[in-house]
């Protein structure tokens, strides 16, 4: 969506929400959501720097240099404040995005996605992870790491949907995978950002994420002054792929909450 409909769209009282996307992925993952979602909702989804049609950004790639990058995007697209959501990476982003530009914020959603630092034991498997896409390229790592973003029972239900996602995201520049990887184990902890909050929150989390336990996606749901929280039975970490409806479901309900609050 341009920026003369996302202006007529704000006319008639409808909120621009922006959804970013996660590590190695692009716009795409949202269409499911898009097509459930009908025109109930003013959806914006942006490729982040290096991923899809977005150029990879010559400076060094932190999640504060990403956040500067997305306030210049929405200075040229968006007429006014809007909703941010993110998943995984975008979710950290989004963040530090809250952090240094929550003026422009309506709402800050989390998609499998959380706001704690990485362990020193997470930080060791970046550095794994660098150290193998230096040596073997981005095709490698995707054919390892995407079919650990899904639930058992969807890898082996739709093979080929995740094959897919593997090969539209196989043009991917190592030197981005890598720089993406550092910026993701040097970045802070943002929990007091949430605790702080005074917009609403939304968090969206899977029975089945291997990536994030779910007792730690929910502990953080607490956090915020108002909350909206969806569990999804059965979702591994793209919910936006496995249970489109399900996803589609919990952002009008946080639309439905931010009427509510706005009245």
């Amino acid at each position: 969506m341009d920026r003369s409909k996302a202006e007529q769209e704000e006319k008639k009282g409808r909120r621009q929400y922006v959804l970013l996307h996660g590590f190695c992925l692009d716009h795409r993952i949202w269409d499911k959501c898009r097509v459930v979602l009908g025109d109930r909702l003013s959806l914006h989804t942006p490729d982040l720097p290096g991923f899809g049609s977005t150029p990879a950004l010559h400076e060094v790639l932190t999640m504060e240099a990403l956040s500067s990058w997305l306030h210049r995007w929405a200075g040229r697209q968006l007429p006014g404040p809007f909703v941010l959501l993110g998943h995984s990476l975008g979710g950290y982003i989004a963040l530090e995005y809250a952090r240094k530009y929550g003026e422009n914020l309506l709402g800050l959603g989390l998609i499998h996605s959380h706001a704690y630092a990485d362990s020193e034991e997470k930080k060791a498997e970046r550095l794994r992870v660098e150290r193998f896409v230096a040596g073997h390229g981005s095709i490698p790592y995707l054919r390892e790491s995407i079919p650990g973003l899904f639930s058992e029972a969807f890898r082996v239900r739709k093979a080929g949907e995740v094959a897919r996602l593997i090969k539209e995201n196989r043009h991917i520049d190592p030197d981005v995978i890598l720089r993406y990887l550092k910026a993701m184990r040097l970045r802070s902890k943002r929990e007091k950002l949430l605790r702080q909050l005074r917009i609403p929150g939304l968090f969206v989390m899977g029975t089945e994420d291997a990536l994030i336990p779910l007792n730690d996606n929910i502990r953080q749901a607490v956090y915020p002054d108002i909350s909206s929280v969806k569990i999804i039975e059965g979702a591994g970490h793209m919910s936006m792929l496995e249970d489109p409806e399900q996803v589609a479901d919990a952002l009008l309900q946080f639309d439905f909450l931010l009427d509510h609050l706005s009245e």
